[in-house]
């Protein structure tokens, strides 16, 4: 999957996704640091989530579990890992 494509779905809530993620906040402080570009920062955060994952486990599905529960996650968001689950 094009995580340049989730980015671009998020908005303001990328950075509690990144915390539904697993992520701490120096780990959103580096990524801000090294990327000027918002969507940069996104993809740059969906990358460093799908590298810490256990090898093989960084699918659609995997980060569409953790962003489930997340109150706010838009609704492009939601659909497009959907729509790639589904396709597989």
């Amino acid at each position: 999957m094009e995580l340049l494509m989730v980015a671009k779905t998020l908005g303001q809530e990328w950075e509690p996704a990144a915390f539904h993620l697993g992520l701490k906040t120096k780990d959103l402080d580096d990524i801000k640091a090294e990327h000027r570009p918002v969507v940069m920062q996104k993809q740059k955060m969906l990358v460093l989530w799908g590298r810490r994952r256990p090898s093989g486990k960084a699918t659609a599905q995997d980060l569409l579990r953790g962003l489930e529960d997340m109150e706010d996650l838009p609704v492009e968001t939601h659909q497009l890992l959907t729509d790639h689950v589904s396709f597989w």
